[in-house]
């Protein structure tokens, strides 16, 4: 078996940024620690997405959502 990614999905329906940044951070740390074991990564998938509309909720627009790096 190759291991080529990490794939993380932390639930549906989030209107936060703040999730999906903590748990790309933890994501990160894994990457790096399977790179020092001479893992290749090359693929991070954070699953689900931003929530949508239904009611109230005010989802912020991808635009505003970090850009994060794995290089280290």
């Amino acid at each position: 078996m190759e291991i080529v990614g990490v794939d993380c999905h932390i639930g549906s329906q989030i209107t936060d940024s703040r999730p999906f940044v903590e748990a790309l951070a933890k994501i990160k740390e894994l990457v790096h620690t399977l790179r020092g074991h001479d893992i290749p990564i090359r693929y991070i998938d954070v699953g689900g997405g931003l929530g949508i509309t239904y009611d109230r909720e005010q989802p912020p627009h991808p635009a505003s959502m970090p850009q994060p790096s794995c290089r280290r």
